[in-house]
């Protein structure tokens, strides 16, 4: 599937970011695994603290597991 996503970003010039908490960065490191990532996987951020979510991923306060914590992270990535 990072494949698949990396010949789209090739072809319509796209850079993805991920933001991850209990992942880990187990999707980035997949990301980082597809042949050319270099040329389309921005970075990441994971982030487990809730102060680091709140701080640099503009997570509201409140909780940190919700899909206002989720599309945050996302947006902000």
């Amino acid at each position: 599937m990072a494949s698949e996503l990396g010949e789209l970003c090739e072809t319509h010039q796209i850079v993805v970011g991920v933001a991850e908490s209990l992942t880990c960065s187990k999707n980035a490191s997949q990301l980082a695994a597809a042949p050319g990532s270099g040329n389309w996987l921005g970075g990441a951020v994971v982030a487990y603290f809730s102060d680091v979510k709140h701080q640099l991923l503009k997570v509201p306060r409140g909780p940190v597991i919700s899909q206002t914590a989720a599309e945050s992270m996302a947006s902000s990535a």
